[in-house]
């Protein structure tokens, strides 16, 4: 189970679950501001992603400015107190 304080941004993809699809980006609805999600650090190909989409908004969509947001919580151990 995955928890996160992330809230739908229209105009912008939630990203799909831990794992390869972690990393989602798009731009703001009504704005020139690019937007990040990003649940995963851990598998491979998530930095890649990540690296595009900064590039894609940057040099592609040619955006004025940048929300990264990356509160997701994978949580705890509740067997380790």
């Amino acid at each position: 189970m995955w928890a996160s304080d992330q809230v739908p941004v229209a105009g912008v993809p939630m990203p799909q679950g831990c794992g390869t699809e972690a990393v989602s980006w798009g731009v703001i609805q009504g704005t020139n501001i690019g937007y990040v999600y990003a649940w995963d650090w851990t598998t491979a190909s998530n930095p890649v992603r990540f690296k595009n989409a900064i590039y894609d908004l940057l040099n592609n969509k040619k955006v004025g400015g940048l929300v990264i947001d990356f509160r997701m919580n994978l949580g705890g151990d509740p067997s380790k107190r």
